[in-house]
């Protein structure tokens, strides 16, 4: 097995830590919508993205014809620590891409030998209108890593291209001034208490229950792995946080 930081390989498969490999190019654009390509994301993050329903296209998918897998961040460190874990989650790769080059595609549906960490590719053409409202929710980071990271990263390219709305897209809490996570707002939450914690970049109620003591993803992470410095909220600047 070859192990790097990001990275770990054997005898053809090839698992990835979080959103490091995590691409998305912008194709066109006019004053009304956007046209993308995003690249090296597992299924699940397509699964999330393409719940968007108005205002938005999703064409050209494709699914990895080699077994590569983007796993989050916390499974990826723990695997690449334990080599008996590891060479189990390897042995499994290597015996579905056995059945999957087994299987008569005619009859047997290929997505059955598909983990949702396996990578994939797609297109999205998409309404500005659409996009801020998909922005307000995926740029939070109580979302998981992947989903997070592809949208700020498409944010920056956005204003790097000069598109100048993209300067008003937010994570939704920035608009409320409040963790809307946390908060009775989020349904979640409200009945069932809150699976990670929040993140920070608001006040919230430290008495809620969460099952996890630490926020899915931070603002260090998608430094790390896509190289975007994350906005301070008004609350993090005036109370000196980060």
């Amino acid at each position: 097995m070859n192990i790097e930081s990001a990275k770990a390989f054997y005898n053809g498969s090839i698992i990835l830590k979080g959103a490091v490999a995590l691409d998305v190019e912008i194709l066109k654009f006019n004053d009304t919508k956007i046209t993308y390509h995003v690249r090296n994301v597992p299924i699940h993050t397509f699964d999330q993205h393409a719940r968007a329903r108005l205002g938005v296209k999703f064409y050209d998918y494709r699914i990895s014809e080699l077994p590569v897998y983007s796993l989050y961040t916390e499974v990826f460190d723990k695997l690449i620590k334990n080599e008996e874990k590891l060479k189990a989650f390897f042995d499994l790769t290597i015996r579905l891409e056995e059945r999957r080059n087994k299987a008569d595609f005619r009859n047997e549906d290929i997505d059955s030998y598909n983990l949702m960490s396996r990578n994939c590719e797609y297109k999205v053409e998409q309404e500005y209108s659409s996009l801020k409202g998909q922005m307000m929710r995926r740029l939070k980071l109580c979302e998981e890593e992947q989903i997070v990271s592809l949208h700020w990263l498409l944010r920056q390219k956005m204003i790097d291209k000069g598109i100048k709305i993209a300067e008003s897209f937010l994570p939704g809490c920035d608009i409320t001034g409040e963790c809307d996570y946390i908060a009775v707002s989020d349904y979640l939450s409200n009945c069932f208490g809150a699976l990670f914690d929040a993140c920070g970049r608001w006040d919230y109620d430290k008495s809620v229950y969460r099952s996890f003591n630490k926020s899915c993803t931070t603002p260090q992470l998608l430094k790390e792995q896509i190289n975007i410095e994350i906005p301070l909220s008004k609350y993090e600047i005036e109370n000196n946080l980060r």
